[in-house]
């Protein structure tokens, strides 16, 4: 978390990092790019489409693939964005090039705190580091409000350590019957790993690539299986659900298969 006395600080952090800014200016001088940011619902389920096709393309060809590569991940991800922007808690930014956006950046505004949610950009453009320029344009849009924290989110990716200069605690909270043993044994095996550092770092580096792959695989049978059903629109999430739980089987066998 980054969090400073002044929104003239918090910028000057932005700053301090040369490629951000250079990225941006790049961007626009050789791309004719334009930075969007939406505060409301304008276009949300294009943006939202837009964002989940260049999420997949990202990620595709990685160890780690897209969760939003079925149309009940990319009909949650819509109906999320529709919520909280009408709560008013959604910014969106993105870049766009001529009619095509290839940089995507979902923040969550909690009370005085803009919290990190969702990034994608398009790898066909990858050198020209449109994630950093969209940093640089939170950076500008934060000062704009007066804003002084920035919560990066969950994950211990390098650049966050460039930029924060706080650390808190994160909690998380399962909620399961004691009957669903498979939740409640990933939940314990989790526990024990997070506690223990040299855990941590093997889930990270080695555990957590294989389980992404092993719930896109259960992911993609469970919805041609499913493919063929249509559920009344309220049930729609039950496919979601029968995800969830053989996800939790793929973590523990994944889990315990490495660690022992």
């Amino acid at each position: 978390m980054l969090q400073t006395d002044t929104p003239e600080e918090m910028m000057e952090q932005f700053k301090k990092s040369k490629e951000l800014k250079y990225s941006m200016n790049r961007l626009i001088k050789q791309q004719g790019a334009i930075f969007e940011v939406f505060t409301d619902d304008e276009d949300i389920d294009n943006w939202s489409d837009q964002f989940c096709r260049c999420h997949v393309k990202r990620w595709q060809a990685t160890s780690t693939p897209s969760r939003y590569d079925t149309s009940e991940m990319q009909e949650l991800n819509r109906e999320c964005m529709r919520a909280w922007a009408k709560d008013n808690h959604l910014i969106r930014f993105s870049v766009r090039i001529g009619d095509e956006r290839v940089a995507f950046n979902a923040v969550l505004l909690q009370g005085d705190v803009v919290i990190g949610h969702a990034q994608a950009f398009d790898p066909e453009y990858q050198k020209y580091s449109p994630g950093k320029a969209l940093m640089y344009a939170i950076g500008e849009w934060m000062l704009s409000r007066r804003l002084t924290k920035l919560d990066f989110g969950k994950g211990g990716e390098a650049y966050k350590a460039n930029m924060t200069n706080l650390e808190p605690e994160l909690h998380k909270i399962f909620i399961s019957s004691y009957t669903n043993l498979p939740f409640v044994l990933k939940t314990q095996l989790e526990t024990t790993i997070r506690s223990n550092t040299g855990l941590i770092k093997m889930y990270r580096q080695k555990i957590k690539p294989k389980i992404q792959g092993a719930k896109t695989k259960i992911e993609t049978k469970a919805q041609r299986l499913m493919g063929n059903f249509r559920e009344p629109r309220p049930h729609r999430l039950s496919a979601l659900m029968l995800a969830a739980q053989l996800d939790s089987a793929a973590d523990i066998f994944l889990i315990v298969t490495n660690l022992v």
